[in-house]
């Protein structure tokens, strides 16, 4: 009886066990994933800024050159 009771609590043991690692798992993979996004949208972030810079100073270019042309005519 002893022993099959050992035998039924390592098993229950075991499978808590495994039930733990694949929680584990999942945890580490839900926070890559997470980490992963958050990468993405810095670069989609830092790509936008630069975009803005770039027609931020076109613009101001665009500008210099208007008040040239309406300072020689």
């Amino acid at each position: 009886m002893e022993r099959e009771k050992y035998k039924t609590e390592t098993e229950m043991q075991k499978k808590e066990k495994r039930k733990l690692k694949i929680k584990t798992v999942e945890n580490e993979r839900v926070k890559e994933n997470q980490k992963t996004e958050q990468d993405k949208t810095k670069v989609k972030e830092e790509k936008n800024r630069e975009r803005g810079k770039k027609k931020e100073y076109k613009n101001r270019q665009m500008e210099k050159k208007r008040e040239l042309n309406t300072c020689i005519r």
